[in-house]
């Protein structure tokens, strides 16, 4: 049960709203009060959460990060190896996300990578932060 802090009601998991349009709902830890509309946090981990559990795995054998990485390497992104929410909300919004496919174009003077169709560019501090499985393939 859950108890929405501003107008006191009790409600369940199932009868709370959800941001229907959000692709973060089931990670968030945000509910709905069905009675008033009021966000409540619930004690769930969010993404954040769940990425710090994450790193405690991430850094394996076949994981390196990505400064430790040669150009043209592609892999996949395993994790983050910050505990930092502010630095992980920072990749998240940019769109670097466990999961994705990775290459490194460049790194000098910056650390040039693609995901997907769009190309970043970083200082190696933040290159150190992403943790990638490399595959076999190279270019």
């Amino acid at each position: 049960m859950n108890k929405c802090s501003f107008c006191g009601y009790e409600f369940s998991d199932e009868a709370a709203q959800s941001c229907a349009g959000c692709f973060l709902r089931r990670f968030c830890g945000k509910l709905k009060c069905p009675r008033c509309g009021y966000e409540v946090f619930t004690k769930r981990p969010g993404i954040i959460g769940r990425l710090r559990k994450r790193k405690g795995n991430a850094v394996a054998a076949e994981h390196k990060s990505l400064a430790d990485s040669h150009v043209g390497d592609r892999g996949q992104i395993s994790g983050f190896s910050t505990y930092e929410p502010k630095k992980i909300r920072k990749l998240m919004s940019l769109g670097i996300y466990p999961g994705l496919l990775i290459r490194l174009l460049q790194v000098f003077p910056a650390y040039v990578f693609q995901v997907g169709f769009t190309q970043f560019a970083v200082d190696r501090e933040i290159a150190q932060e992403i943790q990638v499985t490399l595959t076999a393939d190279r270019p």
